[in-house]
């Protein structure tokens, strides 16, 4: 029995498994391996360091490659021969980018200065004479700038900051002679790269307008690398990307929203001719972009369709909480790939025949995974095992299933094997078509059960189909109103009732409420038409839609497209499905956690919601604020902060539960 409770700076000892990867010679795989670094000085806060993570598949011996002490390591990828392995990283004590080229056999690593930023892709050319990588050209030292002038919509974006910064830009590296070229001068960002299987093209995604690049929309354009003449490949822009060429180069699969139109969709699979056409979309019924909920991890999950042939694609999706490999053919039939169905499935890589993949479970952090062609799977690495062996984890239990006017909605629970006296639990909401609760694995959630509270979670009757958020009538504007107000907190409230008859037959349990992003919404929500709760914690929230539309990076597209108009032609609509409109029926206490570098629900809807509660004064509120932190602080912010995020919700819970 393990001598340790599980406590928040159990943080500490995770390993983060990233962007699965196997050699076109089927003799290794790979994946990025972070973990967090302390300084001995205590002065100096702890950071993360990677570094690519090689696996035998024939012995399965497993070694990080030695990078000495370069930080954020991304997009290792195979040569053509698998006898190299490339990838990019920087070195803190310089401060500059390089390019990684790792001998696999023998880790003889040789070091390529980078100009400007660190790419966000990097492929090999098919000869493996040459590396084609996307990044931005240096960029200007903000201190610098005497003031910001702004001219477009979309000015601003969480995790990158302000824009415009220069723009990405497609590059080639000559793997002989070190030398770099620029390729492309696009007005906008060049992204998702992906090389023809001759090598005569390179293909990418790029806006053409900026009223595309506004509204968040695409093109795929291919690139002759002999001449440089550049062409369409789709005529009409999508919110598109992962791109992935057939193997006879007939076919382009990508992944894209079904309405082109509506930002707020999941994607699906789509194809396209790769000399031009009209795209065919695939896929009817899942989530070709899975967002299984999950706080433990670190890294890029790019989930790029592979090709299985030339007329069948695997693809990572979403279902009933979980997330697996999927085949699709050309004609639209499809199958399971994966066999188990109870974990999340985070990236993959397939050739061949034979998948890898990074994949996680509510009891089990990540680890790396291969699966034969004849379906056999076999775990290659352990880098989490002793986090396993030295804490007890909880099984979660579900799904359970709840009928409710709207439809099933699916909830799962987890429990202590020493609950508190007090009964409490905790439950963590959601609402919303971007991130599905499930079967991931949550360290807040171990770390609430450690502490002796039941956890439940659950999605809305909707969650996950990527058909959510598609206009379905003429009263579109209204059922959208409808479906955050009336139908998800009665779903939400539903799970609490079933729970509570499974769990104790009669009489009500204490309950508190937490939710981040759209559950923070959904959290103000529930509290400002309730008191059902004890307490309440809610993140990176919502509470006012009508500043919300004009302060979020994508508020005017979002506002509109989940909620139904923009302030001048349906304030009264956003007013209505606003939390802020009945924050005087609050009575229940609330923890609010926001970051301040938050750019997708800013820091300025945590402000009015804590100064509203606090000048009516009908209930205890506490806000909680984290400088230079962004949406993703509980995902991938600064250790540290991470730490104390999980400190204060759990102090919070406890002071305010039953047994005090």
């Amino acid at each position: 029995m393990p001598a340790t409770l599980l406590h928040s700076e159990s943080l500490y000892e995770l390993r983060f498994l990233s962007d699965p990867r196997i050699s076109p010679s089927l003799t290794h795989a790979a994946a990025v391996e972070t973990h967090i670094h302390k300084p001995r000085v205590r002065q100096h806060p702890p950071s993360y360091r990677s570094a690519p993570l090689i696996v035998d598949l024939t012995t399965g011996q497993a070694a990080a490659a030695p990078l000495g002490s370069v930080t954020r390591v991304r997009h290792p990828r195979f040569s053509p021969t698998g006898e190299h392995l490339a990838c990019v990283g920087q070195d803190p004590k310089d401060a500059a980018n390089y390019l990684f080229i790792v001998a696999v056999a023998t880790r003889v690593t040789q070091a390529i200065s980078l100009p400007g930023t660190l790419p966000d892709d990097l492929e090999w050319d098919p000869s493996g004479r040459e590396l084609y990588f996307t990044s931005r050209p240096t960029m200007r030292d903000p201190d610098q700038f005497l003031y910001r002038e702004v001219k477009r919509l979309r000015y601003k974006q969480d995790g990158v900051g302000w824009l415009p910064t220069p723009v990405m830009q497609l590059h080639a590296l000559d793997v002989g002679t070190s030398k770099v070229t620029q390729l492309t001068q696009s007005a906008f960002d060049v992204h998702d790269l992906t090389l023809s299987p001759s090598g005569s093209h390179v293909l990418y995604a790029a806006a053409s307008t900026a009223e595309e690049d506004d509204r968040w929309v695409n093109r795929i354009w291919a690139r002759e690398i002999s001449t440089g003449e550049t062409r369409p490949v789709i005529d009409d822009p999508m919110m598109l990307s992962r791109l992935s060429v057939s193997p006879d180069g007939t076919w382009v699969a990508f992944l894209a929203a079904p309405d082109a139109r509506n930002f707020a969709n999941q994607d699906c699979l789509w194809i396209v001719r790769a000399d031009g056409g009209r795209p065919r979309m695939l896929s009817h019924d899942y989530n070709g972009a899975p967002s299984i909920r999950g706080d433990a991890r670190f890294g890029d999950h790019p989930n790029v369709p592979k090709w299985l042939d030339q007329s069948t694609v695997v693809v990572n999706t979403n279902w009933r909480g979980g997330s697996g490999l999927r085949v699709i053919s050309l004609h639209g039939k499809d199958s399971p790939l994966s066999s188990d169905d109870r974990r999340a499935v985070l990236s993959f890589d397939f050739c061949r025949g034979l998948a890898v993949f990074v994949a996680e479970a509510p009891d089990r952090p990540c680890e790396l995974y291969v699966r034969s062609a004849e379906g056999a799977e076999r775990r290659l690495s352990g880098v989490n095992d002793r986090f396993r062996r030295r804490y007890t984890l909880a099984l979660v239990a579900g799904p359970h299933e709840v009928v409710t006017g709207d439809g099933p909605v699916l909830y799962w629970t987890m429990s202590a094997d020493s609950p508190r006296l007090d009964g409490d639990a905790v439950f963590e909401v959601h609402a919303g078509s971007q991130t599905l609760m499930g079967y991931g694995f949550s360290l807040q959630a171990q770390l609430l059960v450690a502490r002796g509270f039941t956890i439940l979670f659950g999605n809305p009757v909707d969650a996950g189909s990527p058909h959510n958020s598609l206009p379905a009538s003429a009263e579109w504007r209204l059922a959208r109103l409808k479906r955050f107000t009336v139908a998800y907190p009665r779903q939400m409230l539903a799970i609490v009732d079933d729970w509570e008859a499974r769990s104790s037959g009669s009489g009500r349990r204490a309950v508190h409420l937490i939710g981040g992003s759209s559950g923070g919404y959904m959290t103000n929500w529930l509290v400002a038409c309730t008191d059902r709760f004890r307490s309440a914690v809610t993140e990176r929230s919502i509470c006012d839609l009508v500043s919300y539309y004009g302060s979020a990076d994508i508020g005017y597209l979002l506002a509109e497209l989940e909620h139904g108009g923009n302030p001048w032609e349906e304030q009264r609509l956003l007013w209505e499905a606003s939390p802020l409109r009945n924050v005087d029926r609050v009575v229940t206490p609330i923890l609010i956690v926001h970051s301040e570098y938050d750019l997708r629900c800013p820091v300025s809807q945590a402000e009015e919601w804590f100064t509203a509660l606090r000048r009516i004064g009908r209930t205890e509120v506490q806000l909680i604020r984290f400088p230079d932190e962004g949406h993703d602080l509980s995902r991938s912010g600064r250790p540290d902060r991470r730490v104390a995020r999980l400190d204060a919700i759990a102090t919070w819970l406890e002071g305010h539960a039953g047994m005090r």
